[in-house]
């Protein structure tokens, strides 16, 4: 997941969300958290949710495992 020549990778988890697609919420994901997080080296997406309103999906979430390299 996150790969570095030498060192440690530490991992936190995220849920990404949002009104468009499950591809947008990992996106979502990644970038709410590089605003804080400096070095990501990878995501692993861990699961897929949806809230449904009236037979449509009106919501994704992707749950996120993303891995950054630290000193």
């Amino acid at each position: 997941m996150g790969y570095i020549d030498k060192g440690a990778v530490k991992v936190v988890e995220i849920i990404g969300v949002s009104d468009t697609s499950w591809e947008d919420a990992v996106q979502v994901a990644v970038a709410k958290t590089a605003e804080t997080v400096k070095g990501i080296t990878g995501v692993e997406v861990t699961s897929f949710t949806a809230k449904v309103d009236g037979g449509k999906v009106i919501r994704y979430q992707a749950a996120c495992k993303i891995a950054f390299a630290v000193s």
